[in-house]
């Protein structure tokens, strides 16, 4: 179940995920309401400017995304990038530790083999995979988008019938190559375009005695057909940016991961994937993940 922030009380929140650095709280933040159809569009835009803490609520109205940013000169690029959207923007000023409250209400979460954790939790000794993951300022500890990514790896054919190969593109804090790893002698690629979340994945995978390969890059900078497993926890408009690429980099017989979608996108995602054969479905309220099989 996704974690319940300290955030804005209009609206019920059917979703929500944090992504916040542990040792800077946010005292200044803006508020952007959008319809749900523009959702990609400003979450790619908020990320572009670098925000050091984000929340994120999703229910039936729409999507209201809670934003800090390091300065007001960062506010203010924001808003002026915003002014061509039919976004409502309001300013926030916080008076408790926003980022520190999230972590204080955080539990472990446990999906699959897997029980995924901060570093402040304590260990889960009946748990078969114990992770420590350190969010930073990336997305993924408990949306639905990545617990929906981690039951279907752990379902995959490939992984549970041997050593594989596994692409994770976006790789984020590395949540999904860490439990890719985890699982046991699978080689496993990462890439993100962003190089503080590719130094987040690299210890994360450290913190946890495991081995993962980590560049900046994108599913261009990996072999073409090498991969039995392919992860892509992306926004739909990512993945139809990306889908030539992640298609060729699933080997014959492979499968492919999507996540990162809402529900109603998710017929038309599967469309852009003619080669494969939709295999696994799975919902968590308005978010879904596929796996498709080549």
């Amino acid at each position: 179940m996704p974690d319940q922030p300290c955030q804005p009380e209009p609206r019920a929140s059917s979703a929500s995920r944090v992504s916040a650095a542990p040792d800077r709280p946010s005292t200044t933040a803006i508020e952007v309401a959008v319809a749900v159809d523009d959702y990609d569009v400003v979450l790619d835009l908020l990320w572009r400017y670098q925000p050091h803490a984000v929340v994120e609520a999703t229910d039936r109205a729409g999507v209201t995304f809670t934003v800090a940013y390091s300065s007001d000169e960062r506010l203010a690029q924001v808003r002026r990038a915003l002014a061509s959207l039919e976004a409502e923007i309001r300013m926030r000023q916080d008076v408790d530790d926003w980022v520190g409250t999230w972590r204080a209400g955080a539990a472990p979460i446990a999906v699959g083999p897997f029980s995924v954790r901060l570093p402040e939790h304590e260990s889960d000794a009946g748990a078969v995979l114990d992770l420590v993951i350190e969010p930073g300022t990336t997305f993924g500890f408990s949306h639905p988008s990545t617990t929906l990514a981690l039951e279907l790896l752990s379902r995959s054919r490939p992984v549970t019938e041997g050593s594989v190969r596994v692409a994770d593109v976006g790789c984020g804090s590395g949540i999904l190559s860490v439990a890719a790893a985890s699982l046991g002698g699978h080689v496993v690629d990462a890439v993100d375009i962003d190089p503080t979340a590719v130094g987040a994945a690299r210890h994360n995978a450290a913190e946890n005695g495991l081995e993962i390969s980590c560049a900046v890059g994108s599913a261009t900078s990996l072999p073409q057909g090498a991969y039995a497993i392919v992860l892509a926890n992306l926004t739909a408009a990512t993945l139809r940016e990306l889908r030539i690429d992640l298609e060729r980099l699933v080997a014959t017989g492979g499968e492919l991961v999507l996540s990162g979608m809402l529900v109603h996108q998710a017929e038309e995602v599967a469309g852009w994937f003619a080669g494969f054969e939709l295999v696994d479905r799975i919902i968590d309220g308005e978010w879904v993940a596929m796996r498709l099989r080549r």
